[in-house]
């Protein structure tokens, strides 16, 4: 089955798993873990990967029907590290959603979670960022709304 222990377990799931057998939250985490971590980068798969450990422990015994956004608000609030909380609710919207085209459950109740976001950044543009912009503007044409957007974007 493989060389390393978890691409064998993960082989493993997909053999013997039932698609209809999704009973708790942790079935429908290890099933997005095997069918759509892998098609994502490394790096959000190892990022992705440790915020599924955390709502694994917190939810893996929990039915995905009984997931209501008060607990998802109770779990943000319990969480010292605030970023991290939003940030593990966001991979496990998306792991909802796979459960809903897998015909696991029929709602997301991460959506429409009013969760206090991230501070803005702020910062100033750098003469370096302006002049380039502005010379992108006159080689390519481009109009002003353009190159404020692309401005923003760098930003």
């Amino acid at each position: 089955m493989g060389t390393d222990y978890r691409k064998s377990l993960d082989k493993y799931y997909l053999l013997i798993a039932d698609k209809n057998s999704i009973k708790l939250v942790r079935d429908m985490i290890a099933r997005y873990v095997t069918e759509e971590l892998p098609k994502l980068s490394e790096n959000t798969q190892k990022t992705e990967g440790y915020f599924l450990k955390n709502i694994r422990i917190a939810f893996g015994d929990w039915s995905p029907h009984d997931v209501k956004p008060k607990h998802l608000y109770q779990y943000v609030d319990a969480r010292t590290k605030k970023v991290a909380g939003r940030r593990e609710i966001a991979v496990f919207r998306k792991v909802f959603d796979c459960g809903i085209r897998w015909g696991a459950i029929e709602g997301n109740p991460c959506i429409n979670l009013r969760l206090p976001g991230d501070k803005p950044r702020t910062r100033n543009v750098t003469l370096r960022e302006f002049v380039s912009v502005k010379r992108l503007r006159s080689e390519e044409h481009t109009s002003e709304l353009q190159s404020r957007q692309y401005l923003v974007c760098r930003l």
